[in-house]
């Protein structure tokens, strides 16, 4: 096994939890986790559904006068690995990029608004071998609930008005092939922070840029081959892929080599994914036809497979059920995932083939279609991508985007 599919390996499957004094597994927290997974590399931040901004101990610190306050809120965690680059944590703190002492695996968010505006604090425990000095000061700043932690990092947020939103939420979503946004809401607030995944190569910080953000430019696209004609193809109710089924750790990482996952787990366990291909530049002709697609057309995509969605408890968009079981009996759902103008403007269709590339759509598996909300501000260097983005535990938008273009639908899930 080559030293790259070892990493990966240990990224990707889950450490075990703490077993109990009497050996019983301890309950799932009551957390919402949403989860980025980047060439290989996972970054998840986690948050508790029911902050609640109209309780009095969050009013200062959430008031829209824009006055700093002194309050501090714990508003989540974090879960960091090396080389993820966020605010002043480079992955490597504390002691900087030399150090011995790598960041915690999980470090709490404190949402802070000081005279210099809005951050983030990312709290973990000292090191155990800090001298005295460093653990009074340690000491001295842990905070009121007597929890010895020290500050780690600080991210500083951008900061713009949004709908009112009660609860407290957080998602990372991609915006590079090595580089995402950190998105955070609360109140009438919204706040962003950018984070980058360096390769082994800019690990000492040769190349300071967000991987994946802006296309190279002095690279010469490659010549497209022209496609072969597979022959009709006829639906039948056995015909379907099984790889979905399959949720060992090595059908996984083959998947992610491939593919980004950005993914939603609720409380209780349940687990929601999308999966897109790597490497879907805006400079490909792909995207190029997104503006002389015709009314009724699907996006292919000749160099990648089809985004795919994988819900592991049923979902609603709107009034459209997305059930799980559509597969198999007792699995999750598994559909392709493929974007189809409509008039002068767009439809999700939600297709039984997961799997398919992406000039093989089928319109014999279709199994249901949703209004899209589409814009056009968004940077035009963004490749492919799709995310989860949580609003609650029973709530959230399942986002597209490639180029300037994004496409967007709220889902729900039934209680």
């Amino acid at each position: 096994m080559s030293v790259k599919w070892a990493l990966g390996a240990c990224l990707l499957v889950p450490a075990a939890v703490a077993a109990g004094q009497d050996g019983a597994e301890p309950a799932p927290a009551a957390v919402v986790r949403s989860e980025l997974t980047l060439n290989l590399r996972p970054v998840a931040v986690s948050f508790e559904p029911d902050l609640d901004a109209a309780d009095a101990a969050h009013r200062e610190l959430l008031a829209p006068d824009g006055a700093a306050s002194n309050t501090r809120v714990r508003v989540g965690a974090v879960e960091v690995l090396p080389r993820l680059r966020i605010g002043t944590l480079d992955g490597s703190q504390p002691g900087g990029s030399e150090s011995s002492n790598p960041a915690p695996a999980a470090l709490e968010m404190w949402l802070a608004r000081t005279a210099g505006g809005w951050s983030l604090d990312l709290r973990g425990e000292p090191a155990a071998d800090e001298d005295s000095a460093d653990q009074g000061a340690a000491d001295a700043d842990a905070e009121p609930s007597g929890r010895d932690t020290i500050v780690i990092g600080q991210v500083a947020l951008a900061r713009e008005d949004a709908v009112r939103q009660r609860t407290f939420s957080a998602a990372l979503v991609p915006s590079g092939e090595a580089a995402g946004q950190l998105r955070l809401r609360w109140g009438a607030h919204r706040w962003t922070a950018d984070f980058h995944v360096a390769a082994e190569e800019d690990e000492e910080g040769e190349d300071g840029g967000s991987e994946g953000d802006e296309p190279e430019g002095e690279e010469e696209p490659e010549e497209e081959e022209p496609e072969e004609d597979e022959g009709p193809r006829v639906a039948n109710e056995r015909e379907s892929l099984r790889f979905d089924s399959d949720t060992s750790a090595g059908s996984r990482i083959l998947r992610l080599a491939e593919r980004h996952e950005s993914a939603v787990e609720l409380p209780g366990g349940a687990r929601l994914a999308v999966l897109y291909w790597q490497e879907q530049s805006a400079e490909l002709a792909d995207y190029a036809a997104i503006e002389s697609l015709a009314d009724g057309e699907v996006l292919r995509l000749t160099r990648a497979a089809v985004i795919r969605l994988r819900n592991e408890t049923p979902l609603r968009f709107g009034g459209t059920a997305v059930p799980t079981g559509n597969l198999a009996p007792g699995f999750a759902g598994s559909w392709g995932l493929w974007l189809k103008r409509s008039g002068e403007g767009w439809r999700l269709v939600f297709n039984h083939e997961a799997d398919s590339w992406g000039t093989q759509h089928d319109p014999a598996f279709d199994a249901a279609e949703i209004d899209l909300t589409w814009s056009r501000n968004g940077p035009a260097g963004r490749p492919l991508g799709a995310a989860l983005v949580p609003a609650a535990a029973d709530s959230g938008r399942l986002v597209v985007h490639w180029g300037v273009h994004e496409w967007a639908a709220g889902y729900t899930i039934p209680e």
